[in-house]
């Protein structure tokens, strides 16, 4: 009976501990986010901003990160999959490249308005770069679209990077005009689709049930979400 309250105990402070420094790590990757968001990615950034932001020590950081260049990456990385994972759930069982194509550009641009320190971290990263793992989710669908004869264009390159500008300067707008917001996602959206070969009146009719689709799945489907305007 002693031996198993001695492993209990010892099972228990191995927990707690782990559970601290996951969340410690986690704070820290918040700070970094919050960081890097206001400025040019690791332009500017130096550790003890970090470190302020978080309201820890240096040995703290160092206990979870060589240089902040790895916390960036680490980052980087975890920002990708959650954003994959949120698109995936909200794809589930849909496999219309219309669809998907305006669904996933509108979910970008809402995840700017509610999480603004989210948005300026992916603006001044490379995370919108056309070799980007969000690249290649694009890529994968525009290129599913045109072989059905749903998109018409003669480069899958030009394509993704309208795709990828699009998003990228979607989101710097939101981040800097507070108006309209709603409309504007709502436009370019459309535009997007027109530019890829759809006709007017149906991208029209397809950013609005991609939106209902959206305000209907999403708040079960994405931990970022929250009600907007």
């Amino acid at each position: 009976m002693k031996a198993k309250l001695r492993l209990d105990a010892e099972n228990f402070r191995v927990r707690v501990a782990r559970e601290k420094r996951e969340r410690m790590y986690a704070r820290l990757l918040a700070a970094t986010m919050e960081v890097c968001s206001k400025r040019n990615g690791l332009e500017f950034a130096v550790i003890d901003d970090v470190i302020k932001a978080a309201n820890v020590s240096r040995g703290t950081f160092y206990k979870h990160f060589d240089t902040l260049g790895q916390a960036f990456a680490a980052l980087g990385s975890q920002l990708v999959d959650d954003t994959v994972r949120a698109l995936a759930a909200m794809f589930e069982g849909v496999d219309d490249p219309l669809h998907r194509t305006s669904s996933g550009l509108q979910l970008m641009l809402i995840h700017a308005i509610v999480d603004p320190i989210w948005a300026g971290f992916v603006v001044h990263t490379d995370h919108l770069k056309s070799d980007s793992i969000i690249a290649s989710e694009i890529r994968a669908n525009t290129a599913a679209g045109r072989k059905c004869g749903v998109f018409k264009f003669k480069s899958i390159e030009a394509a993704v990077d309208l795709q990828l500008g699009s998003t990228r300067e979607g989101i710097w707008q939101i981040l800097h005009v507070t108006r309209d917001r709603k409309a504007y996602i709502k436009d370019l959206a459309t535009m997007n689709l027109l530019a890829l070969g759809i006709s007017r009146a149906k991208a029209l009719r397809v950013v609005e049930r991609a939106e209902a689709d959206i305000l209907k799945r999403g708040p079960a489907c994405l931990p970022w979400w929250k009600p907007f305007e």
